[in-house]
């Protein structure tokens, strides 16, 4: 029940608006958040940032992991371009104006009404939730650019209400992300311990860290780390600073499974809830997800179990129907060539003649949902330290991410699968083994594409930030895609705005798509360098 009374409270906070197509429907809400709680609506807010069906249906697996290789699809024949999903680019609109900010909104008016003493009690609260907002504000401005951000969501204001908010400019977002993040570092370091918990006499409201502020702290950092990497190819001075400054000044990270940002069957309230709704959409709509050649490629040197150096294949990737690995080409052109037609996966008449992505894992609704892992944080370090912004060992740092995925991924799969499909923990022997392979061993002139490939790897279930940080860097180097007639294809940039913005906020609209030169699918965000 804990989290049904939370999507309740913000379900009814919200829909009034949620069939409206215009810009009031995302940034105003007549219903009165003084009637709730601060800490009810962060349950509630806690509760949205749950990926959704729409995120991995139209998005990630026909989306971001097509693009980046990390899956391929049976689909590719024919194509002669890749596409995006209106109905997917416009839900992660709608996702970060109508879910995540106006909740925040919601949170902050309350927060405002209360009185001085809550208000400076209530800090480290505020602080979580603006976490939150960043995290997810910026996934969206990674996708379309400049986005309303100072004023998106203040609809619900009762005096001096914005309707149609001016879109920043994404350097002036990360700007301000950047910066807060550093203060709210300074906010918990002080360990104040007359700040208020989230508490409530029925139900656990912090359910991602529990009220443990030093783990908030640990998130804000790493997120704060990560987004200053975004900006290594636009303003490489800026990223320098602040990487220096979380890592030279020892700043506390997430460095370990229980600092993990992530989603659990283990979290309250979400016993019965599956965390990826991925394997409900190819059931339902049969779209036909297949292992990658590229990926493959990165964890084994052919189609036999011997072959097999990294145990996450097994983890990504079953068999075929013929008890064969069969992953395929991304390229349309290679598959013609190779003759592969679709072979859908749930006609029994019909065997799947391609290795699948793993049902239980992959397309499980039981599997973990990550949002920040450690293995992320050991794969910056290595790339600040082989850019030389900060003192380190590269090898080392890249070698500890490549053990934290792989001990991840192996816990993760072991949670999910049947009692005759467990995986051992690799075995020091295993690991050396794995990180002396010629294609992970450690090179100091690759070092960069190395780092980033494993990234790669490790983004499987997080590829919004594959997808990124392929754009970010050029890594890792994808095989060439050309259309059954022969032209060059290459993966959208960006995301296109949502149609409704050009005609509910149309003024505002067309100054930030002057402002980036277009609103096209192969123009390039500002921090866009690959």
């Amino acid at each position: 029940m804990k989290l049904k009374i939370h999507i309740l409270i913000v379900s009814l906070f919200l829909s009034s608006t949620a069939c409206d197509r215009g810009f009031e429907s995302l940034n105003t809400d007549p219903a009165n958040p003084s009637e709730t709680t601060v800490d009810r609506l962060f349950a509630g807010y806690l509760s949205l940032t749950f990926w959704n069906y729409d995120y991995w249906a139209n998005n990630a697996r026909n989306g971001w992991m097509i693009w980046t290789q990390q899956i391929s699809s049976t689909n590719n024949r024919g194509l002669s371009e890749f596409r995006q999903s209106d109905q997917g680019r416009d839900n992660m609109w709608q996702f970060l104006y109508q879910d995540i900010f106006q909740t925040y909104r919601a949170i902050e008016q309350e927060m405002d009404g209360q009185a001085p003493e809550t208000q400076a009690r209530s800090r480290y609260k505020m602080a979580a939730a603006r976490i939150l907002l960043y995290f997810y504000a910026a996934k969206v401005s990674d996708l379309y650019g400049d986005i309303p951000f100072t004023e998106a969501g203040r609809g619900l204001s009762a005096e001096n209400s914005i309707l149609r908010p001016k879109f920043d400019s994404q350097e002036s977002i990360y700007r301000a992300m950047l910066e807060d993040l550093r203060s709210i570092d300074a906010l918990y370091a002080a360990d104040d311990p007359g700040q208020f918990s989230f508490r409530n006499t029925e139900d656990e409201i912090d359910i991602y860290y529990f009220n443990d502020w030093l783990k908030w702290r640990r998130f804000a950092n790493a997120l704060r780390l990560r987004l200053a990497m975004r900006l290594s190819e636009v303003l490489p001075d800026l990223a320098e600073q602040h990487a220096r400054e979380i890592l030279d000044g020892g700043l506390p990270l997430i460095e370990s499974a229980a600092d993990h940002a992530e989603w659990t069957k283990a979290t309250p309230g979400y016993e019965n809830i599956g965390m990826n709704d991925a394997h409900r959409f190819d059931e339902a709509q049969g779209i036909k997800s297949r292992a990658s050649r590229r990926m493959w490629d990165q964890l084994a040197d052919g189609l036999s179990d011997a072959d097999i150096f990294d145990i996450r294949a097994r983890i990504f990737y079953s068999r075929n129907a013929f008890n064969q690995w069969a992953p395929i080409p991304s390229s349309p052109k290679a598959q013609e060539e190779q003759n592969i037609d679709p072979d859908p996966l749930f006609d029994p008449d019909i065997p799947a003649r391609y290795s699948i992505l793993s049902p239980r894992f992959m397309g499980g609704r039981s599997t973990r949902e990550r949002h920040f892992l450690s293995s992320e944080t050991a794969f910056l370090r290595a790339e600040a330290i082989w850019r030389g912004w900060v003192a380190g060992d590269a090898r080392a740092a890249y070698e500890e991410g490549i053990r934290r995925s792989v001990d991840w991924h192996v816990k993760a799969w072991n949670e999910v699968a049947q009692s005759n499909m467990q995986l051992a923990a690799p075995s020091e022997e295993d690991f050396q083994a794995l990180l002396s392979h010629p294609k992970v061993q450690w090179q100091e002139p690759r070092g960069l594409e190395l780092i980033l490939t494993q990234k790669w790897v490790d983004f499987m279930l997080d590829p919004l930030e594959a997808y990124s940080e392929w754009r970010r860097t050029g890594f890792p180097v994808l095989e060439e895609t050309v259309s059954a007639g022969g032209a060059p294809m290459a993966p959208p940039r960006r995301f296109v705005f949502p149609q409704s913005e050009a005609i509910d906020n149309a003024e505002n609209y067309q100054e930030a798509v002057r402002r980036m030169g277009g609103d096209e699918a192969d123009g390039r965000v500002w921090w866009d360098g690959g």
